[in-house]
């Protein structure tokens, strides 16, 4: 981080001195800051430029999420969000940090990210939080600079070792000295006492999925069970992630499960909000786009509205990518719209209006050690198989002659834009569009002659065996 020899800079409210110089003084907050993220932060500068949920949107589920932050009886102190990718996790997170924080609830947050190397592992999670406890806890800070100091190889200790010095330690040792300052009588009333001693009760984690680590996703998980179960203060804990193997996985054992809800994105009706962000997006870009004076005050039409909030499947990031490709000042936005809508497999000339989403999608589709031809195969196999009832991972195992289970290892990271409900399908429409462009898929693009030539032999295959239904009942 760029901060050596900084000083008196701010880290949201809080202004931290430094006296540096030549005369070999180092400071336990420097120390701090060096071994800590703050672009994991909400006060960082690429925080201020991230997307944010626009204005009447996402009321219900950020109701939801504020309905359980405030039931203080409730026995499950940690809430997981789980959402497929470019559903607005991140906006909803930054949403609620802004509820919380006004209403004195926040104590720290991490938002991971694979935009830098900081944000994306585990190392500065513990010591990002603890800076950002001295900032929104006050009394806590000099307990931290305490342990720093006394402890200056803290931060190459294990993460547990680090949250109790830096964060159990200093958050016991504040009611211990309110306690016994009260005994004293240097305290004016238990009142003071109890809001003194009034500590922020919510941390936020954000994007666990971009932790690259599974084993450190899965670590990450065992410590946000120690923070909302700690004896000496519980904290809760908001964590969103995409629905990934391993996070799952982690989230299903006990006592994990016991003291957790679940809150899936995808049970919220988004098309409402969708629809009002295309009215609102829309008519701003009618009023700024350079040729905005040419644009008819009835453009889009209704319907053109409605295409695009079907196209978009719930997920903010498909309008989102579109607005801001009809934003481009060089580009003509009715014309552009029309062809949008049009688009179905191609993109148009060389510009591509979803290389944002492409790059999403080819990131998920790309799973560490993942079998890319099989795996392409099972995904154009679930695009054009017509048989329904072998459209479930079973039914691709024996469609495709596959071991048992084959299809469910291959899919198991890709939970967060393929639904293996009851059959498969996609979260997004879009995918299908992604998935049969070969400048868009890449290495994922299969040609429709090769798909149909291999699911004709495979048909064939099964109506000569006379058990086209194969023999498992629960294919």
């Amino acid at each position: 981080m760029a901060f050596n020899n900084a000083s008196n800079f701010s880290i949201g409210s809080a202004r931290i001195e430094i006296s540096g110089g030549s005369n070999g003084y180092w400071s336990p907050l420097q120390l701090l800051l060096d071994n800590s993220s703050v672009d994991a932060t909400t006060d960082s500068v690429s925080a201020s430029y991230a997307p944010r949920c626009h204005p009447e949107t996402r009321e219900a589920v950020t109701k939801h999420i504020m309905d359980w932050a405030q039931d203080s009886l409730t026995p499950k102190p940690v809430l997981w969000i789980s959402g497929p990718a470019g559903a607005g996790k991140t906006c909803i997170q930054r949403k609620v940090v802004d509820i919380l924080k006004k209403k004195g609830l926040f104590a720290a947050s991490f938002f991971f990210s694979t935009k830098s190397l900081e944000t994306s592992n585990e190392s500065r999670l513990v010591s990002t939080l603890a800076l950002q406890l001295a900032d929104t806890t006050p009394a806590i800070k000099t307990f931290i600079v305490k342990a720093v100091e006394d402890d200056p190889g803290i931060f190459r200790k294990s993460l547990e070792a680090q949250a109790e010095s830096l964060i159990f330690c200093p958050l016991q040792r504040i009611r211990v000295s309110l306690a016994s300052w009260l005994l004293k009588g240097l305290l004016g009333s238990v009142g003071w006492v109890s809001q003194a001693s009034t500590r922020p009760k919510f941390i936020v984690i954000d994007g666990l999925d971009a932790c690259t680590e599974n084993k450190e996703q899965a670590h990450i998980v065992h410590l946000v069970q120690m923070f909302a179960t700690h004896p000496s203060h519980p904290f809760r804990v908001i964590l969103t992630s995409r629905p990934e193997y391993e996070i799952r996985k982690s989230f299903a054992s006990p006592p994990l499960n016991s003291i957790t809800r679940t809150l899936k994105l995808e049970s919220y009706e988004a098309e409402s909000d969708i629809h009002r962000y295309l009215i609102s997006e829309l008519a701003r870009l009618r009023n700024t786009h350079p040729c905005g004076s040419v644009i008819p005050l009835n453009w889009p039409s209704p319907r053109d509205i409605q295409k695009l909030v079907r196209k978009a499947s719930g997920q903010f990031i498909f309008v989102a990518t579109v607005i801001k490709y009809l934003d481009h000042p060089s580009r003509n936005p009715v014309a552009e719209l029309k062809n949008i809508l049009a688009l179905s497999q191609e993109s148009l000339g060389g510009a591509n209006p979803f290389a944002k989403l492409d790059a999403l999608y080819t990131k998920v589709l790309h799973p560490r050690n993942a079998d890319i031809p099989l795996l392409r195969t099972i995904l154009h196999t679930i695009i054009h198989n017509r048989g329904s009832f072998l459209n479930t991972t079973s039914g691709i195992d024996y469609l495709l002659q596959l071991d048992p289970g084959t299809t469910d290892i291959a899919l198991s990271d890709l939970h967060s834009i393929v639904s293996l409900k009851t059959r498969i399908t996609f979260h997004h429409k879009s995918m299908k569009d992604f998935l049969m462009s070969p400048t868009r898929a890449g290495d994922l693009y299969q040609d429709l002659a090769t798909t149909n030539l291999r699911l004709t032999e495979a048909y064939l295959r099964l109506s000569n065996t006379g058990n086209v239904w194969g023999e498992q009942g629960d294919i």
